[in-house]
Order: structure tokens, then sequence, then C-alpha cells
């Protein structure tokens, strides 16, 4: 499974950051049942604005030092990967219009949402902002990508 940092994502990480966050999130996704709470938790679909649910954009929960005690607490009680929550939340999506079978859809990290995630997904002007940018960076990808460097895992 193939997973790509946005070009706005890795310029603002940069491209160390960019790489692990990006080997991190192929980890989580190729094991999701065994891997959620150490670094990645609650994963799901948005309900709003349409533009990013017609993109079938997810955000997942990203521990962070605030919420490292509770998830701890999860953990030791085997809880599930719903009650790991957070406010630093990545946004992805899958590309199905990139050239490879359903099954291997590249993955492509969009954005990470912190401080304040919650905050930051309720901006409707900013969330549709987002997923025009996803299907525009989907696009630079299967057009560009002999072309322009993308870091990728």
């Amino acid at each position: 499974m193939r997973i790509i940092v946005s070009r706005p994502l890795a310029r603002s990480l940069g491209d160390d950051l960019a790489l692990e966050l990006a080997q991190d999130f192929q980890t989580y996704k190729m094991d999701q049942a065994n891997e959620f709470g150490r670094i990645f938790g609650r994963d799901k679909g948005f309900l709003f604005p349409e533009v990013v649910v017609k993109q079938g954009m997810r955000h997942v929960h990203m521990e962070e030092e605030s919420v490292e005690r509770r998830w701890q607490a999860i953990w030791d009680r085997n809880g599930p990967q719903e009650d790991y929550t957070s406010d630093k939340i990545l946004v992805y999506g899958s590309m199905p219009d990139v050239a490879y079978p359903a099954h291997l859809h590249p993955i492509m990290l969009v954005d990470l949402l912190s401080p304040k995630g919650h905050e930051l997904m309720d901006d409707i002007v900013g969330m549709k902002a987002m997923g025009e940018m996803f299907a525009e960076e989907a696009q630079a990808y299967s057009v560009r990508l002999p072309s322009h460097k993308w870091i990728y895992a």
C-alpha cells in the first residue's frame, strides 16, 4: 500500500517528518487491528461538507502529549478504537482515480489539524478548501509523478 504525503503537508512538516508520518501511517493501515492506540486512534469518515464526503476523505485522531495517560488507560483495559480521541487529527483520502487495482489505491495524507483539530474540522469553508486541494493534489500526483518530487512510503 502506497502512502503519499500531499505537497502542502510535506512543506509544513519537512521531508524527514513527512516520511516518518507516511511510514507510521502505512504500518497502521497494513495492520489496523493491532496498531490502533499506538500512534493513531479513532478513524472515521466526514459527515460534511459535501465536497469532502464525496471525495471519501477520512480523519484519524493521533496521540499527543495531552492524551498519553488517557490513551494508556484505554490500552490497559483493551478499549475500542473509537475511544482513542484527541485534538490532533490527520486528514487523508484514497485516490481511486490513480491507475492501480482497487485494493492498491494509494492513500494521500492531506493535512494535519493541530492544535484544535475539532475546531478546524468545524470550519466549513476551510474544509471545503481542503477537499478541493485534495482533488488537485490527487490529480497532480497521477499526471506529474515522473517530474515532481513526492514523499511517499
